[in-house]
């Protein structure tokens, strides 16, 4: 089959392009612009070999911050018209300084009006954590949740959504006596513990506050989980029994 040939044009007229609004596309990294303008300084870059892609309206689908360097430094910007390719496809073959991470899908995907992203976005928000925190409190750390996520066709259930608002509640309780309260083995232990038979949430708490001390950084969230349960059962007529289950997510 023969290849289409691509047609490459140059301007200096900036104005004709434009960037994605609302986080259809990554947000612009300011580090990354100042790297292409030493590159292009020290003549180790070359605009003509290293187009942007643009769409027949003047979006920019891949290259945005070869752009904004080139606006930054008034040089002619190279750039490839095409209709064929998109934001979710530039995201999956993409090589160029830096490939896209889970909030840049989570971000394109509420962009394009997909809810359940929106879902997420406003956990984040609300939350005040990163990407990854968030994903081990609602449980969507594993692989099969990820390449939802990429793909857009995740779904966050009720179920899911309010067992980690519940999760989340406790977390910011604990907060207040742990500083390493955002770390995945803790995130996991204190879900595990929450659901044992007999645990009071109140008599966690009064237990931290009189032994914050007792609260350490664990390499392992079966330490966690038996560290959580130590603490709580100390001095405490009302013991729970629970042994640590690493299939019990």
């Amino acid at each position: 089959m023969k290849q289409k040939k691509e047609t490459y044009y140059s301007t200096e007229d900036y104005s004709q392009f434009s960037l994605f609004k609302d986080d259809k596309n990554r947000g612009i990294k300011q580090s990354i612009v100042n790297s292409f303008i030493e590159l292009i300084e020290q003549k180790k870059f070359f605009f003509p070999s290293n187009p942007i892609v643009v769409n027949k309206t003047g979006y920019i689908l891949d290259g945005q911050h070869r752009f904004l360097a080139a606006k930054t430094m008034n040089i002619p910007i190279y750039y490839i018209i095409t209709d064929e390719i998109d934001i979710l496809d530039v995201a999956m073959i993409n090589s160029n300084v830096h490939r896209w991470t889970i909030l840049d899908y989570v971000n394109y995907h509420t962009a394009l009006g997909r809810r359940e992203m929106g879902k997420i976005k406003n956990l984040l928000i609300e939350w005040g954590v990163s990407i990854g925190v968030a994903q081990v409190i609602l449980a969507i750390n594993s692989k099969e949740y990820t390449d939802a996520i990429k793909n857009g066709s995740f779904v966050l259930s009720k179920q899911k959504e309010e067992r980690a608002q519940k999760l989340y509640s406790l977390l910011k309780d604990y907060s207040k006596y742990f500083d390493y309260w955002q770390h995945r083995g803790f995130i996991m232990a204190v879900r595990k513990v929450m659901d044992v038979n007999g645990f009071d949430h109140k008599i966690m708490l009064q237990k931290m506050s009189l032994h914050p001390r007792s609260l350490v950084r664990c390499a392992l969230t079966e330490d966690y989980f038996n560290m959580l349960i130590e603490l709580y059962n100390y001095r405490n007529q009302k013991k729970i029994k629970a042994l640590y289950n690493s299939e019990n997510k």
